[in-house]
């Protein structure tokens, strides 16, 4: 519960230390902490940050997720004190650090893999993965309870540097056993996040005989999980305008409720370092919307670096490319609106979510109510004005004219073209 109630209304910030800045350090992102702070972020969650294999490395730089030491800093991004004074200053300005856990693979030039290649999956009387086209990396042998009690050390190794908590990579993959064992021993305030897989992976998966964790079983071990479980049709509406699929999504937002325990809580993105940048399919008022659609439903919002400045190009992954660091201010300044909107006192009042069906193509209705207390977000993805019933009442329009008593009665229809987010003050 204690971390239910922190996150619910907290705003994670996703680095890619590499690309983070020209420099591409931990010093850089250290140097840039408070104006994260004053966009209003509460948990910076770094990429992996340790050394990266060099045996069939992915493009000039390897993947971060090909991990070759996982107790060292790579040398181009600094050292474990560079990572421990990043902590320290982020904690100084009430700000928390979690950082990014690769536990299903290492490279196949691991540190590990030379002390213990015992600790590997073998498949056909070689070292296998469970995934073909990770050709950089190999799997561990998640059965083995020896690797288990090193990966649990890992865990330890930097919480003695104070770091908050941990994102778990393809945490599906991993035995659950395990992470209710580390919760059990690391404490309940450390930060869980669950990067889940999307279901046809789950089928998959379980078609090949191997393990595979269906997200609503990851609760209440984990404090959040990703929002794989719709993000891809989601993706499909970003790219085709697909309103089947925009339904698809909102019918798997609203039958969680139905499925998942009271306190479960998704981790909402629009993009991430696996998915197209959203500015590369929308602009103006219709990338607004999704913007604050995302700020506005359930559970803890999930930015990319980037993002607040419209950067409408995916960092690769496996190359040198400096994020978008400024751009318009109109853009930078809604989405510190948004922030304040969602930690207000009011919205975090609000314990329910629904979505109200309208005849509208490319748009969204939705509510948040508590006892006394109920938003509305009218969130228009098209860039053409749309016109919309609520229910009646008074309300004021926190994204825009906050001043200004809004009447809406019975049959009046209400004019949409970009976001707006309504409080009812007449309860």
């Amino acid at each position: 519960m204690r971390n239910y109630n922190y996150l619910k209304s907290r705003i994670v910030y996703q680095i890619f230390p590499r690309n983070y800045s020209d420099e591409g350090t931990l010093k850089a992102v250290e140097d840039d902490l408070e104006r994260i702070k004053a966009l209003g972020i509460d948990i910076i969650y770094l990429l992996p940050i340790h050394p990266i294999g060099k045996l069939n490395r992915k493009g000039s730089y390897g993947s971060p997720y090909s991990i070759e030491n996982y107790l060292e800093v790579s040398p181009d991004l600094g050292t474990l004190e560079d990572l421990a004074s990043l902590v320290e200053k982020a904690h100084s300005l009430k700000m928390k650090v979690i950082m990014d856990m690769v536990f299903n693979h290492t490279s196949r030039d691991a540190k590990l893999y030379k002390e213990h290649p015992e600790y590997y999956l073998i498949s056909k009387g070689g070292k296998a993965n469970r995934v073909g086209d990770w050709s950089d990396v190999m799997d561990l042998d998640l059965e083995n309870e020896e690797v288990l009690t090193y990966l649990l050390g890992v865990l330890k190794f930097y919480r003695k540097l104070k770091v908050d908590g941990f994102r778990f990579d393809v945490c599906s993959l991993i035995p659950l056993k395990f992470f209710k064992k580390a919760r059990k021993e690391l404490g309940k305030k450390v930060i869980f996040i669950g990067e889940c897989v999307e279901p046809s992976f789950i089928e998959y998966l379980h078609s090949q005989g191997y393990y595979c964790e269906e997200d609503v079983n990851l609760f209440p071990t984990f404090d959040a999980t990703y929002n794989y479980n719709y993000l891809f049709d989601f993706m499909h509406y970003f790219e085709d305008k697909d309103q089947e699929a925009l339904d698809r999504v909102l019918k798997t937002i609203d039958d969680q409720e139905k499925i998942y325990p009271k306190y479960f809580l998704k981790l909402n993105c629009l993009e991430n370092h696996d998915t197209e940048r959203i500015a590369k399919y929308f602009s103006g008022n219709a990338l607004k919307s999704l913007t604050a659609y995302n700020f506005f439903i359930k559970g803890a919002t999930f930015l990319y670096a980037g993002e607040e400045y419209e950067d409408d190009v995916r960092p690769p992954l496996f190359e040198k490319r400096t994020i978008k660091r400024s751009g318009d201010k109109n853009f930078y300044n809604f989405i510190k609106k948004l922030i304040r909107i969602k930690k207000s006192k009011d919205y975090r009042k609000l314990d329910e979510f629904c979505f109200i069906k309208t005849p509208l193509k490319d748009f969204v209705l939705a509510t948040g109510f508590a006892p006394k207390t109920r938003f509305y977000g009218l969130f228009n993805f098209s860039n053409e004005m749309q016109k919309v019933k609520i229910p009646r009442g008074k309300y004021i329009d926190l994204l825009n004219q906050s001043n200004n008593i809004i009447n809406v009665g019975n049959n009046d229809e209400i004019d949409v073209l970009g976001p707006m987010i309504l409080k009812q003050v007449d309860l």
